[in-house]
């Protein structure tokens, strides 16, 4: 059974507490997935009947989002991984934005040397079901989350080129995971900042390069499901999804530098 969360990134940055706008937010407990505003679902080798296939399934029951996958390679190409993904909110440059998902992952029957990841990947984006797009070149970019290629670790990588490749030991437990990504736009090359955590209570751990830049494309954002190697399965249920931006901290008006600035003459004073 899901556990209803209430949402956890309304006022947590690295920085610490400011506001955020929700572009997008789903605890899939929608009646089916034509329900969830804003969803795409990418799955391309679904429509030229390849067998390594994956699928996003909507699961009313479990009120979760569901992956499934056979052999998606996504290291060179498309092939059929599965993507649920949405539109990147537009932002002015210096602003940022955010996105942030919890995942439930279930190792391949192959077991953990079959290479399955499962989290939030960066990339064009593609519009629903698109045939032959993993012959296009068009892939994603960038990958965090969970990684258990003979271990289970906290990951960032860049698919294709490994940049960055860096990692976290994380404890299986019950296989929960949260993971969060800030963007920060800068022009051609966007900064990333990237967080883990292991329950729901615990603060957000930041792992990985501080200010990772990178001129990738970036606007879609998705939960994605890797198996890599042939015949074998893996499996995995968000819990839910958010996208939104990091609203900038106001700055602080004249007439309250003001009375600041009298409240510290009249303690001096008094002091005195």
């Amino acid at each position: 059974m899901k556990r209803k969360l209430l949402s956890l990134t309304a006022s947590i940055t690295a920085c610490g507490a400011v506001s955020a706008t929700i572009t997008f937010h789903s605890d899939f407990d929608e009646t089916d997935l034509g329900a969830i505003t804003g969803l795409n679902i990418d799955t391309p080798n679904t429509d030229i009947g390849t067998t390594d296939s994956g699928t996003v399934t909507l699961n009313t029951a479990n009120q979760t989002l569901d992956l499934a996958a056979n052999g998606a390679n996504t290291w060179s190409a498309r092939e059929g991984s599965p993507i649920a993904w949405v539109s990147a909110p537009s932002v002015a440059l210096g602003e940022k934005w955010y996105a942030e998902t919890q995942l439930t992952h279930t190792d391949s029957t192959g077991g953990n040397s079959e290479f399955d990841q499962a989290g939030m990947t960066f990339y064009s984006g593609i519009l629903g079901n698109n045939p032959g797009s993993e012959n296009t070149g068009t892939h994603q970019s960038l990958f965090v989350g969970i990684n258990d290629w003979n271990a289970w670790a906290h990951r960032v990588q860049g698919f294709a080129d490994n940049n960055p490749d860096v990692s976290a030991d994380a404890s299986v437990g019950d296989n929960n995971f949260f993971y969060r990504v800030e963007i920060t736009e800068n022009g051609t090359s966007d900064l990333y900042n990237f967080f883990y955590k292991e329950d729901a209570a615990d603060a957000w751990t930041q792992f990985g390069a501080t200010d990772f830049a990178q001129d990738f494309d970036n606007s879609a954002v998705g939960m994605i499901l890797k198996s890599h190697n042939n015949n074998t399965t893996a499996s995995t249920e968000f819990n839910y999804f958010e996208v939104g931006t990091i609203d900038p901290v106001p700055e602080p008006s004249t007439g309250l530098l003001a009375g600041l600035a009298g409240l510290s003459l009249a303690f001096r004073r008094r002091r005195k």
